[in-house]
């Protein structure tokens, strides 16, 4: 069942509602209030739109950290992300820099004699030097041609 909140009513659900209880808001779809026995707490739950329609459950806070207004745009925010198809659960990929992944790269080919590893390192110090420390991800074809 959902209910109207606001924030006054968020302030007395601890007196009203036993531990265990869940609140549904109508305004923010996934959005509940879960009374533990210490504190109140927001929580996302829906489902991820990635072919598996498996339901994920994210804490939010506690309802003494933020309000419910910001509490309804971090729902927002996971349930787009939940369209996307993405885990918010799932931590970020970090993205290596050039350097890192011809490193990685090197590591990964044993058979690579000597004089190719020392090829490609002038390489990247040489000419690609710009883009070192530039992520993978940013380099793009106008960055290249303009290298070239």
């Amino acid at each position: 069942m959902t209910t109207r909140l606001t924030q006054a009513a968020v302030s007395r659900l601890a007196d009203d509602h036993p531990a265990g209880t869940q609140l549904y808001d109508s305004e923010a779809k996934g959005l509940r209030l879960i009374v533990g026995k210490r504190s109140i707490s927001y929580k996302h739950v829906g489902r991820i739109n990635d072919g598996t329609d498996r339901y994920v459950s994210v804490m939010i806070g506690r309802t003494d950290e933020m309000s419910l207004k910001h509490a309804r745009e971090r729902s927002a925010e996971l349930r787009l992300a939940l369209r996307r198809g993405e885990d918010p659960r799932r931590k970020k990929v970090t993205v290596p820099t050039l350097a890192e992944a011809m490193d990685r790269y090197i590591e990964g080919r044993p058979d690579l004699s000597e004089r190719t590893v020392d090829w490609y390192r002038q390489k990247v110090e040489g000419p690609l030097s710009a883009l070192r420390k530039l992520p993978v991800d940013r380099i793009d074809r106008e960055t290249v041609r303009s290298l070239h």
